[in-house]
């Protein structure tokens, strides 16, 4: 059965205009390292040509420098179809690494010359162009039409921007009540499938390369380690190929690609107001026919996990349960207690003084901080907004505060209100 893509992997993907692809970083500084990427081309080329017999040592010699030759431009080639398809935040943390790079390897009067330079003014270059040229798909006349066409389909209003990703998810889901979580998950998996399709094509060329450099000459004389290197490559490629044609909710992805998008979700869309004009279009473009393609199998999905939460829940309350709960409701509510207190006693609103009061707290580790720090900022904009409490504890639950539950923010929330000053700035 050949393996069909959800979409063909030739097509130039439409990638979120604002995510920073920290894999294209990562792939092109490894290929600046000649000893990992050019040697590895060259010596898998030499062993197949310059076992040639009747060869003389000078023609082995002349052909190894031509295949090193020949290898260094395929890497500089690669270099540059990589730089080609960054955006504008990628570029500019390449242009970072790449100056990290050369100031320290070149000193002095040598720093005009440093080995990194060249390099570093093509990734300037394509950071100007950036700049000045729209992303694909993604010019104010496209977008205006991607966002009449979403305007069509539903009853939700279109969100200001910039907007939090559950809003603009419902919003190019077209359903207003559908559970975050649901909408959450399928974006995540929504962007795993447009990273191993990016990753597929990357990979698929270099190893189609590799392979044809190989066996065009002597397919017979492949030493076992350039073997192993292909038979390696061609599992990867087929482990992708496999998860994108059977791609069903609930299948896992392939390598680290679940735990990384987790942190590009977590990081880059989940921390702020963080969908542009330009990434709405794209989700009411993209992602829409994914979730109308998927959305009750990703809302079934979520139903059991409420249900196996809740059946988790009575069980430790009818075990003993509520001794953990009262302990963890005095926590959290002491927390909010000294947050407010901590604001009256400096003169300042209390979402101006969050990051101070949890670092100057008694609280132990840096993840216990950062758990703080994010409950106090969620639960002014829970106030703020008015949202659900299912909604919020869920939120947060996914975060890794599993004891959270809606009595305890009903409590934290009551004690903002009650203190008689603005959770947000207006």
């Amino acid at each position: 059965m050949n393996p069909t893509p959800a979409r063909p992997i030739e097509e130039p993907i439409a990638y979120y205009p604002g995510a920073l692809d920290y894999a294209a970083v990562e792939e092109f500084l490894r290929l600046l390292n000649p000893k990992t990427e050019v040697d590895c081309v060259a010596q898998l080329a030499a062993s197949v040509a310059l076992n040639a017999k009747g060869a003389s040592v000078a023609d082995r010699v002349q052909s190894a420098i031509a295949i090193q030759a020949e290898a260094e431009k395929a890497v500089i080639l690669r270099r540059d179809s990589i730089l080609a398809t960054m955006n504008f935040p990628t570029v500019q943390r390449l242009v970072e690494k790449l100056v990290s790079l050369d100031s320290a390897s070149s000193e002095g009067e040598e720093r005009e010359q440093g080995p990194y330079r060249s390099t570093l003014s093509a990734a300037l270059e394509q950071l100007e162009q950036v700049k000045k040229e729209p992303p694909l798909k993604f010019d104010s006349e496209g977008i205006q039409g991607i966002l009449e066409q979403a305007d069509k389909r539903t009853k939700i209003p279109r969100p200001g921007v910039p907007c939090d990703l559950i809003t603009a998810l419902r919003y190019a889901s077209g359903m207003n009540s559908t559970p975050s979580g649901a909408l959450e998950k399928a974006f995540t998996d929504f962007l795993c499938i447009i990273r191993l399709e990016r990753e597929m094509k990357v990979d698929s060329d270099e190893a189609a390369r590799l392979q044809l450099e190989a066996f065009a000459k002597a397919p017979n004389r492949l030493g076992m380690k350039d073997l192993k290197i292909l038979q390696q490559w061609r599992s990867w490629l087929e482990d992708r190929r496999k998860f994108l044609h059977d791609f069903a909710p609930g299948t896992k992805p392939p390598g680290n690609i679940a735990r990384e998008t987790n942190e590009l979700v977590n990081s880059r869309w989940k921390s702020s107001d963080s969908v542009s004009l330009d990434s709405l279009a794209w989700l009411a473009a993209d992602f829409h026919p994914f979730w109308k393609k998927h959305q009750l199998s990703y809302l079934q999905q979520h139903a059991k996990f409420v249900s196996v939460q809740k059946k988790t829940a009575k069980t430790k309350r009818d075990s003993g349960g509520r001794g953990v709960d009262n302990r963890e409701y005095k926590r959290w509510v002491g927390f909010v207690q000294g947050w407010l207190q901590y604001a009256d006693s400096s003169g300042r609103f209390p979402n101006k003084v969050v990051d101070t009061y949890v670092s100057e707290a008694k609280i132990k580790t840096e993840d216990a901080r950062r758990k703080v720090a994010g409950f106090l900022r969620m639960l002014q904009e829970h106030v703020a907004k008015k949202s659900a409490v299912d909604d919020v504890v869920e939120r947060l639950q996914e975060t890794g505060m599993k004891s959270m539950n809606p009595r305890i923010l009903q409590a934290c929330a009551h004690m903002l209100n009650e203190h008689g000053m603005r959770p947000v700035d207006d």
